[in-house]
Formats: structure tokens, sequence, C-alpha cells
């Protein structure tokens, strides 16, 4: 009973964010709305990412309710902040070696049942964030909208870890094994697949 509550909130939590979306985009100027747009389709197409953000949300699940609140705002401050810096930057081979890394690391982090202390587990998808808000920043071309692209990515990262929480409880990972290793097993193929792309 409790996870099916626990779905509806992340479920209401998501609709609310993309209406809020929705509204925002009639209230901006185009230059603004752009920028947001491009954010939003810049997460969506880029698969590591995306991977990350949902696998941040399972891992925040089986790691507890305090963890629901705080790896969320880690990651998405760090991804800010990566962002800003990949602005001013100048390199970007490593980033992008870091952010298929971070995958890899999810997805074993989440097979392999790891949960460490909500202190340690925020620093490091704070870490991995900085590498995805870093490439993110670096990517953007465009002189104008900067800041409502960042907000587009901090808005779509928002709602993948929203539905990897949602599919983490749909799928009851804190008492079903089998659905978990599933799911960090299909996130470790993923980025074996980005790493063999690459």
């Amino acid at each position: 009973m409790l996870n099916v509550r626990n779905s509806l909130v992340s479920l209401i939590i998501v609709f609310c964010v993309l209406l809020m979306a929705g509204l925002e985009q009639t209230m901006v100027s185009p230059e603004v709305s752009q920028g947001v747009q491009a954010g939003l389709l810049h997460h969506l197409s880029g698969v590591a990412h995306l991977l990350v953000m949902l696998g941040i949300g399972i891992w925040a699940v089986m790691l507890g309710h305090k963890a629901w609140l705080w790896l969320p705002l880690g990651v998405l401050s760090a991804l800010v902040i990566g962002s800003l810096l990949g602005r001013s930057a100048m390199a970007h081979t490593l980033c992008q070696a870091g952010m298929v890394l971070s995958v890899l690391m999810l997805g074993a982090l989440i097979a392999g049942n790891v949960r460490w202390p909500v202190l340690i587990s925020l620093s490091l998808v704070s870490v991995l964030s900085l590498f995805h808000g870093y490439g993110h920043g670096f990517e953007y071309t465009n002189p104008h909208g900067f800041i409502a692209y960042i907000g587009g990515i901090t808005l779509a990262s928002a709602l993948s870890i929203a539905a990897g929480v949602t599919l983490a409880n749909v799928l009851d990972i804190t008492h079903k094994q089998r659905n978990r290793e599933l799911l960090g097993m299909a996130t470790l193929l993923c980025g074996a697949a980005l790493v063999w792309l690459a």
C-alpha cells in the first residue's frame, strides 16, 4: 500500500512540474522559450544523462526516504554549477568519459544493492552530475538564452529523477530483488553500449 501511495505522489509531482512548464512556455519571451525548449530537448536527446537521472531516482528509493530529498537536490545543484563551469571552459573529452562512467557506476550500485550513507551517496552523485552539467554548458553555443537553457535541462532532469523514483516504486525494488537486479543490469548494459559506441 505504501509503495502504491508513493508512486501516486511521484506521478502527481511529475504532472505538476509538466503543468508549470507548460504555463511557463506561454508567459515568457520567445528567446527565453527557445532556451527552455533547447534545454529540455538536449536532455532528452542525451542517452547517458537520461540514464543517470533515472538511475539516481532508482538509487534514492533504495537508500530510503531521506535520500529522496537530498539526492535530487544535490544532483540538480551540481548540474547547474557544472553547466556554468562548462560555459566558460575549453576541454570536453574528460567530461564525456565521466558521463559514460557515471552510467556504469549507477548500474553497478543498483545491481549490487549498494546502500551507502546519504552523505556519501550525495557526494558521489553530485560529482557525477558535475560532469553532466559541464557537458551541457559546454555544448550550448547560442549567445542568448543560456539561463533559460539551464532551466530547461534542470526541469527535464528533475522529471527524469521523478520517473526513476516512480519506476522503482512501481517495480517495488526495495522488496523484489530480481526487479532491482534487472534494472541495475539494464543500466550497466546501456553504459557498456555507450562505451562501445564512443
